[in-house]
């Protein structure tokens, strides 16, 4: 004999996207931070040389499915190589945190000054019911051109051998094989 359980009906109310909110995806959520570390502290740049950038997204109250992609960074001195984001998720006493972790191989392709741009990511506060940014500020870093050294092994040959012909002699030798002239059946 099985026995049914009614629970009592809950309402909730859905409140639609605020029109002030200028971000492109919609996050809401308790808090909503960025992290930024390096494989290097400080990251030191160099001609064709990978550094690995690793920016995170933390949220309280917001499923990891819903933590949004990073921008591609697009920029004239650099190549850059995304790993495809890592997520986690778990709950506690203040709901769903969930994470989000991208890993960004940066190689730069010239000399100079790198610029990384901000990253700027609008967010919703449901706490406060207003719209927050979540920020990773800009960053000049300079990037050493590549040693001579590393471009092209070279060797020293003294000019009295550049300039002197060279004779090679080979040893041969020859095996004399002498062949049958009528036909063997």
């Amino acid at each position: 004999v099985y026995k049914r359980q009614v629970s009592d009906a809950i309402t909730i109310d859905i409140k639609p996207k605020p029109a002030a909110f200028t971000g492109t995806t919609w996050i809401a959520a308790k808090s909503f931070n960025l992290t930024e570390r390096w494989t290097e502290q400080p990251p030191q740049f160099k001609v064709g040389e990978p550094v690995n950038r690793i920016l995170a997204m933390h949220a309280i109250g917001l499923p990891g499915s819903l933590l949004p992609p990073f921008d591609p960074i697009e920029l004239a001195n650099i190549k850059t190589y995304v790993d495809p984001p890592s997520a986690s998720e778990s709950t506690g006493a203040n709901g769903i945190a969930s994470r989000s972790e991208t890993t960004i191989g940066i190689v730069p392709i010239k000399p100079g000054e790198l610029m990384l741009p901000e990253i700027r990511i609008p967010w919703w506060n449901t706490e406060t019911d207003r719209e927050e940014v979540a920020i990773i500020p800009a960053a000049t870093y300079d990037v050493l051109p590549v040693e001579s050294a590393a471009l092209a092994p070279t060797a020293t040959v003294p000019l009295t051998q550049a300039t002197q012909p060279q004779v090679i002699q080979e040893a041969v030798s020859y095996t004399h094989l002498t062949l049958p002239t009528t036909p063997c059946v």
